[in-house]
């Protein structure tokens, strides 16, 4: 599958001693949604910007298009939309005139405005001033803006953060329908899990500089679906001895390592067989406890 991004053992430091990106490397399939997830300071933002040729990269660790960023930067940009820092707009103007001003110091064009701001649902509020913009809207604009020239790859640098869950919904399927409807390959940064998870295709998942993970969603989903399970049961303190490696969550709940369904088999029978009553057996399945268990 052709790789729209990769990057090969990047190493990045700002002072010596202190790395901040550690051999890192990530591959982003063509027409994926790319989850780049990890904590605030993880080096997300550091790649991304590596990644946008804002940073310099002296290893030729970072390619785009096939090719090290020193050598397609700045044409590549014509075919790359970016939201790695917030725009700064002009609130005094509309948000029309806002894409234009941008088209026409950029050489673009003009009539594009209409379609991208039909695509973000903001044909509605096109002549409406800045200052009188939701938050949401405010994001809707700032991607709009990304998709001004028609690219084939997105970046996108927490798209949805200070969004409430409304808002969060509405940026989730707008860009499920830029990639579904128009091909375009999104990188994505952030720290919200449960969201990410309902949107990508593909997982990178950063901690302290290093990957911890990456691939699909499907080989995350294997890998670490039974990585710890959680036992429902009355007095649950009174049969963890039982049990090697179990933590106790709660006074009815039970925490186990697990490797495989038949593991899980027979920790349920061994409680069984010594009186527990179970009243619920639940694999870690969410992005949230995977996240928690590779990167803790």
């Amino acid at each position: 599958m052709e790789n729209i991004i990769e990057i090969d053992e990047l190493n990045f430091e700002f002072d010596k001693n202190k790395p901040i990106l550690k051999n890192v490397n990530i591959k982003v399939p063509k027409g994926s949604i790319y989850g780049f997830l990890g904590a605030n300071g993880a080096g997300k933002s550091t790649t991304m910007r590596l990644l946008m040729g804002l940073l310099n990269d002296d290893q030729n660790a970072v390619k785009v298009f096939g090719k090290p960023i020193s050598e397609v930067y700045p044409q590549a940009l014509q075919k790359i939309g970016s939201l790695i820092d917030y725009p700064a707009f002009y609130d005094h103007l509309s948000g029309f005139d806002n894409l234009k001003i941008i088209c026409i110091i950029r050489d673009l064009n003009v009539s594009k405005i209409d379609e991208v701001l039909e695509k973000v649902n903001l044909t509605h509020a096109k002549n409406i001033k800045m200052k009188k913009y939701s938050l949401g809207m405010k994001q809707r604009l700032a991607i709009a803006l990304a998709l001004i020239s028609d690219p084939e790859l997105l970046i996108l640098d927490e798209p949805v953060n200070g969004l409430d869950p409304g808002g969060m919904a509405e940026i989730r399927e707008l860009l499920k329908k830029i990639n579904r409807e128009n091909g375009v390959t999104i990188f994505i940064s952030s720290h919200l899990l449960q969201e990410i998870e309902k949107m990508v295709t593909h997982l990178g998942i950063i901690s302290h500089g290093e990957m911890k993970f990456e691939g699909s969603t499907e080989h995350l989903n294997e890998l670490y679906r039974f990585q710890r399970t959680k036992f429902g049961l009355e007095n649950a303190e009174k049969y963890i001895e039982l049990i090697p490696h179990a933590e106790l969550l709660n006074e009815n709940e039970l925490s186990v390592q697990t490797s495989s369904p038949r593991v899980i088999a027979q920790i349920n029978k061994k409680l069984v067989e010594n009186g527990a009553e179970i009243y619920q057996i639940s694999a870690a399945g969410a992005l949230e406890d995977w996240f928690m268990e590779i990167t803790k």
